[in-house]
This record gives C-alpha cells, sequence and structure tokens, in this order.
C-alpha cells in the first residue's frame, strides 16, 4: 500500500478553537476532536492511501527525556509520536509500521521518541526501537509509561 503523508495545518483565519481532525469513525474521538490552538507547535498529519485517510499521527516537538533512565546521548533534534491511529478496519496489516517508515523518512533531520500505552508496547518493541524506564519507575511497578527511542542510525 502506497502511502502519503498530508500535514493538517489551522486556516490563517480560522480563528479559535480548531480541530485537526474531523470525528471520524474508525478512529477515536477523544484523541483527535479535541480544542486546538493554531499557535500549537504539534504537527498533525493524515496518511493517505490514495484519497483514503488510512491513519492519524500527532507530533510533539517539546520533548523531555531526562527523566528516563539510560538515554544515550541524541544528536538529532527528537520528535515525539503524541499519538498515532491507525483505521479500526486496517489495524494489524502493517500499516503502522509503513507510517513509522514514511516519517522516520520525511523527517530524517529529527529523531523520534514514543511513550507506549500498554496496548502500543508491543508495537514499538516489533520496531526494534529501545525501551526506557521513567527514574521513578521499577520493572515491577510501573507509574509512567514507557519511552522508546527510534534505532540510531
Amino acid at each position: 500500500m502506497a502511502l502519503r503523508l498530508i500535514e493538517r495545518i489551522a486556516e490563517p483565519n480560522g480563528g479559535y478553537p480548531w480541530q485537526p481532525f474531523p470525528p471520524t469513525p474508525g478512529y477515536r474521538a477523544d484523541w483527535w476532536t479535541g480544542v486546538r490552538t493554531p499557535a500549537n507547535r504539534n504537527i498533525y498529519l493524515s496518511a493517505l492511501a490514495g484519497e483514503a485517510e488510512v491513519a492519524r499521527i500527532e507530533l510533539d516537538p517539546v520533548t523531555h527525556l531526562s527523566s528516563y533512565r539510560d538515554i544515550p546521548p541524541i544528536t538529532k533534534t527528537p520528535l515525539r509520536i503524541q499519538f498515532i491511529e491507525v483505521s479500526l478496519r486496517l489495524r494489524h496489516r502493517g500499516v503502522g509500521r509503513s507510517v513509522i517508515d514514511l516519517l522516520t523518512s520525511r523527517y530524517r533531520s529529527n529523531s523520534f521518541v514514543a511513550l507506549a500505552s500498554d496496548d502500543a508496547v508491543g508495537f514499538w518493541e516489533s520496531l526494534g526501537w529501545t525501551r526506557h524506564l521513567h527514574f521513578e519507575d521499577s520493572d515491577t511497578r510501573p507509574l509512567h509509561w514507557p519511552l522508546y527511542l527510534q534505532p540510531a542510525d
């Protein structure tokens, strides 16, 4: 499946509030329909196959890594994958992996990090990203989502 990324940008005179994505079946409304300000520095992207949206992505350019253990030196400006969601009807078909490959290709001058909820840990590990625990967490008593780092080039 050939994918392309389209950035969702607030109209200059669109005012406040702004919603980067409309409510759409197959996507979690609580992730995507919240109010954003046009001044928000996050990047919102739709992954399209032809004209059909197959995934949504929110990237956060502000990344705080100092609270996590064993973080290696990062030489590229990090972008945090705040949210990535593949359309419900296309999950477990390699779309997420393809979207991540497209992101890392498009933003070559950046490195990527992601906080992983319990249901996303397997995805990030399948990509070969390295897991880092928060300083307050132990392996048996996590209080925070683990941080995953993109493999170094």
